[in-house]
């Protein structure tokens, strides 16, 4: 079971206007753990910053999503804008607040059975 796409959207929308443009938002689902999902976000913003996003957005799905829906989520995982897989996953898909999945592919060596995309930027 997927998380309520529309609220993730939601947030991906609060953080883009506090931190930036995000080069990545995503649910990448956990190869070891079916139905969990792991959130991954890229964004430039300085060092002292990640704390603050990680638990902006730790506090957001808290607050939004149901009781379910929370235990769905596996880990918040912060990469560089730098990071090989973000920059690939960038060449792949161009978006802002939609979704696209992926499935059954391989970025830097990170096999996916299923994600979805929110938000890809270079």
């Amino acid at each position: 079971m997927i998380p309520d796409i529309n609220i993730i959207k939601e947030i991906e929308k609060e953080i883009t206007v506090k931190y930036g443009k995000l080069n990545l938002f995503a649910l990448l689902e956990r190869e070891d753990l079916k139905d969990k999902w792991d959130v991954l976000i890229s964004v430039a913003i300085s060092l002292d910053k990640k704390n603050e996003l990680l638990n902006d957005i730790i506090n957001k799905f808290k607050s939004k999503l149901q009781p379910i829906e929370l235990l769905q989520i596996s880990r918040f995982i912060y990469l560089e804008p730098s990071h090989g897989f973000v920059l690939n996953i960038n060449r792949v898909a161009q978006i802002e607040n939609s979704e696209v999945e992926i499935k059954n592919s391989t970025f830097n060596n990170v096999q996916i059975g299923h994600a979805i995309i929110i938000s890809s930027a270079s």
